[in-house]
């Protein structure tokens, strides 16, 4: 995937899980979801300001965001997130590492509500 849909897709997560983290009824899940799109968005600020750093600036694009179920959202999410890494320098695959423990930490806090 190019850059700079992948930054973008990233940064469409944040956004998709907020949208999530409001419509939901569950106090557990509103709140595992809060510190995910807390982080997650710091995460991608973090890679991209590296990225353009390394690499010069790309012009980034967000998709649209929707609600979707947070679970399959994030198995996803995490799959893709795996399959990119091997595109990145080691500095930014340190970030992409950080990204796949939040997302993992999340589909396990949301068991529990």
């Amino acid at each position: 995937m190019a850059p700079n849909k992948f930054i973008g897709m990233l940064f469409q997560s944040s956004d998709m899980m907020h949208l999530m983290h409001l419509r939901t009824e569950s106090f557990a899940e509103h709140k595992a979801l809060n510190a995910y799109y807390d982080g997650i968005l710091e995460l991608t600020d973090t890679f991209t300001e590296a990225f353009f750093g390394a690499n010069g600036r790309v012009d980034i694009s967000i998709p649209q965001s929707t609600a979707e179920d947070a679970m399959s959202h994030l198995k996803s999410l995490a799959k893709t997130i795996e399959g990119e890494r091997e595109n990145y320098s080691p500095c930014l695959q340190n970030i992409l590492d950080e990204m796949s423990d939040l997302v993992y930490k999340t589909l396990y806090l949301l068991t529990l509500t």
